[in-house]
């Protein structure tokens, strides 16, 4: 990686129309730590849950999505008729992801081969390393648009688009019914409507390369973006909500391009129809699997949080649904290496952190059943047996382990199940912000059940985990690792965070921590009246006050309770 680049996607906003409770386009800036407040039913959730579903399209094309496979039956979607705005049929979802990230997550896509043509010899053109070789982060958008079917009774993926730098760069769209392409049969009912051949990226010295490339070959129309029906293309395969591995073009409309075409014409017209479709799949596919990626490598932490039963067994093999009830996360503690654990109890015990007073204890034990033989033999044998003896354990009993918390009060062990329930709905969030496998943690309420001094401190995990090794005072590699969504009613925890901004400024922050500047935090007031969402981002300043209007009713208990 050079120096500069990002080591994870980080999503920068997201754009929902349509979508339950939203109807108008709302769209939610993001940054390193970013807070989703408003009353109750206001919408945070939704919010959430359009990355649920932006994942399930994505991962599975399921357009018709009933829950969700990271959060398993835990969120019920009910399908398409249940998610689209007022259940209005006539009305399409909308979601839209922006994202950085580095060249290093850059994907490059074959062409598809068409007859004629050896699938081995085809060249796999990388536009990035051509053209764009010098920039170190990318900021894409990608967006979908899921509208129903009334044909086949079904929802559709309507609408593919993708962008650079906020300029859009390509649009594919599905038709309703078939469409009629000169001197082309209907066998496809997908077109690469849109391609901007303006865009920077297709640019050098004014001049588009990419449209010189197909200059000649595609309708005059369609290039100079003026096409009412497009190309027929596809992104997809057949049922059409699987994605395929790049955009193809219709075949029947490439042998239409290469009537009355001599030979030697024809293959040089079908590899420059083979690089547009490989550089288009870059710029279309290819931001898709990386948000894919992105969501997937997320850890959802559900607002009520299961505490391990009393006798517990870890799942050996992942399943991202058990973080929405915090499960996930034990599994993680209880397979977990003794450097994690060393870095939980850190925060756990230490005064300056957490200090929730426990430290996890891990012990690891044999089990002998008590007609195994080797009660015998330890009743029979003397000293010099002893090495034969352990080595009969070791051969026939496996190894288990048992997690105990430690409590540094009492000085005493108990198990997870016997602890309290703040430190038991907390523990999720603990383990979530130091796992360094979760790219961006998607926690509601992480200040449940605890009392206003840990939801401060939580603040400060928040803080370390999202940008330690950014910052010059990092407390070690093990931070700056993940990206926090978090909807939440805390005000103690906001206000940890602007005090931080403010020790930031004034250059007071304690030794060990790595500070956060306003840019690094997202705080966004979610308000529904008069059957409308608004969405502010409320603004700070340096020294960590709030800068400009912040809206009206903000944690208005507090001044009346105070005055």
């Amino acid at each position: 990686m050079l120096e500069g680049e990002m080591a994870f996607t980080t999503i920068t906003a997201i754009t929902i129309e349509n979508f339950k409770t939203i109807s108008k386009p709302v769209r939610i800036e993001l940054a390193p730590i970013t807070l989703l407040f408003g009353s109750n039913s206001a919408g945070k959730s939704t919010i959430i849950q359009a990355l649920h579903y932006m994942r399930e399209v994505l991962e599975h094309g399921n357009l018709d999505a009933d829950n969700s496979s990271w959060a398993g039956e835990y969120l019920d979607f009910g399908g398409f008729k249940s998610l689209v705005n007022g259940h209005d049929l006539n009305k399409s979802i909308r979601i839209r992801v922006d994202f950085l990230c580095a060249p290093t997550f850059f994907k490059v896509y074959p062409a598809f081969p068409f007859p004629g043509i050896d699938g081995d010899q085809i060249e796999v053109c990388d536009i990035r390393t051509e053209y764009w070789d010098s920039w170190l982060t990318f900021c894409y958008f990608f967006e979908i648009e899921v509208s129903w079917n009334f044909k086949s009774s079904s929802p559709c993926l309507s609408r593919v688009s993708s962008g650079l730098f906020d300029e859009k760069i390509a649009d594919i769209v599905r038709a309703s019914s078939p469409v009629h392409v000169e001197g082309v049969q209907p066998s496809f009912d997908e077109f690469l409507k849109y391609v901007n051949f303006d865009h920077e990226v297709f640019c050098s010295c004014g001049d588009s390369f990419l449209q010189e490339l197909v200059a000649g070959l595609l309708p005059d129309d369609f290039l100079a973006g003026k096409s009412d029906v497009g190309i027929p293309a596809s992104l997809c395969c057949s049922p059409p909500t699987l994605w395929a591995d790049n955009l193809a073009f219709d075949p029947e409309f490439v042998e239409k391009l290469m009537r009355d075409r001599s030979e030697v014409e024809q293959a040089d017209a079908l590899r420059k129809i083979l690089k547009f479709e490989s550089y288009l799949s870059q710029l279309i596919k290819g931001p898709a699997d990386i948000l894919l990626e992105a969501l997937q490598g997320m850890a959802y932490v559900g607002p009520i949080r299961k505490t391990p039963e009393r006798h517990f067994a870890p799942r050996k093999t992942s399943d991202p649904a058990r973080w929405a009830t915090g499960l996930a996360a034990w599994d993680k503690l209880f397979l977990a290496d003794q450097e994690f654990i060393d870095e939980l109890n850190r925060w756990l015990a230490e005064p300056e952190r957490l200090g929730a007073g426990y430290k996890v204890e891990a012990r690891r034990f044999r089990e002998i059943d008590s007609s195994h033989e080797i009660w015998s033999l330890l009743d029979s044998s003397g000293e010099a047996d002893l090495a034969s003896i352990m080595k009969t354990i070791q051969k026939d009993t496996p190894e288990k382990k048992e997690l105990s918390l430690l409590d540094l009060r009492r000085n005493c062990n108990v198990l997870p199940h016997d602890i309290g329930i703040g430190i038991s709905q907390m523990m999720p969030v603990l383990i979530a912000a130091l796992d360094k496998k979760v790219g961006v943690a998607v926690i509601e309420q992480p200040e449940l059940h605890i009392h206003p001094g840990l939801q401060c401190r939580l603040a400060d995990l928040f803080i370390l985990s999202a940008l330690g090794s950014a910052c010059s005072q990092s407390p070690g590699p093990d931070y700056g690792h993940t990206q926090f969504l978090l909807e939440t009613h805390s005000e103690h925890l906001l206000l940890r965070l602007l005090r931080r901004i403010r020790e930031t400024t004034d250059g007071t922050l304690p030794d060990w921590h790595c500070g956060l500047k306003p840019e690094n935090l997202s705080i966004n007031f979610i308000d529904f009246q008069n059957g409308k969402h608004s969405v502010r981002r409320l603004q700070v300043s340096e020294d960590g006050d709030s800068s400009g209007n912040w809206p009206e009713g903000f944690f208005e208990e507090r001044a009346e309770e105070l005055f």
